[in-house]
């Protein structure tokens, strides 16, 4: 390759490894926490479902790594990397076959949640890992196909229901960062309807000072309840289990 053809995609990917890039923050903390969570995942076969462009693929040391992804989706076929094309609710796999799963940002998009992540359950091996990653509050995507939005509660039922024991649950990042991708993400979306130059020009610069600040400020505020995204690794137990969950007040819906 020729420096003149080089010297752009440099630029490119060190900007997109800044806070120039107004998502940098939360793209790199889902990263840090899907590093930590695929610790000790290694040999055996990982399926990764609605795998896009297999961001995470080298942060894993397996003997066969398969992609899955839908191919009728919003999402451009660019942007997809799979080895198998599926219809998103039956995954074509037999039974107790991956000792690990990988499913990023797909659960927000399920027609029924319950379904899905049963399907996931089925083709993992018992014992097997399951490493999800689910939006608590990110900027609506791909509507109207986006339909869900995960609190670790959440996600904490839903693993239990499905015989799931959860080893480790990270926030990507802190209440003020998930604060700077909302305001980035209207600025983006307000400023690409002037043109892709203008929006460079603006959300540049702004997402660099919105990001360095809200970094700033979760130094000093220990709070990640509020977060952009959790980060999940539990393992197939085999066993479901009953979640408690508290009513305060009871109502009668009867037509009495």
């Amino acid at each position: 390759m020729t420096k003149k053809a080089w010297q752009p995609c440099a630029l490119r990917r060190s900007l997109r490894n800044s806070y120039f890039f107004p998502f940098h923050a939360v793209n790199a903390g889902i990263r840090r926490a899907v590093v930590n969570a695929s610790a000790g995942c290694s040999g055996g076969t990982l399926l990764d479902i609605g795998c896009g462009l297999r961001p995470y693929e080298d942060l894993f040391t397996v003997d066969r790594y398969f992609g899955f992804d839908l191919l009728d989706s919003p999402r451009p076929l660019g942007q997809k990397l799979p080895d198998v094309w599926f219809g998103g609710e039956t995954i074509p796999v037999r039974d107790n076959s991956a000792q690990h799963v990988l499913c990023t940002a797909v659960m927000q998009y399920c027609l029924d949640p319950h379904s899905f992540m049963k399907e996931l359950v089925r083709v993992l091996k018992p014992g097997g890992n399951l490493i999800l990653v689910v939006p608590q509050s990110e900027a609506l995507m791909e509507a109207p196909f986006d339909r869900y939005r995960y609190t670790l509660c959440g996600v904490q039922h839903l693993c239990a229901a499905h015989g799931l024991r959860i080893l480790r649950a990270q926030a990507a990042v802190g209440f003020w960062q998930s604060m700077a991708f909302h305001l980035n993400c209207m600025v983006v979306r307000s400023m690409l309807r002037h043109g892709r130059l203008p929006a460079l020009l603006i959300c540049g610069p702004l997402g660099f000072m919105t990001q360095s600040l809200a970094a700033i400020l979760d130094k000093f505020t220990a709070y990640s309840e509020d977060t952009n995204s959790w980060v999940v690794r539990a393992i197939k137990t085999g066993v479901t289990q009953e979640v408690a969950i508290p009513v305060e007040t009871e109502y009668d819906l009867s037509d009495d």
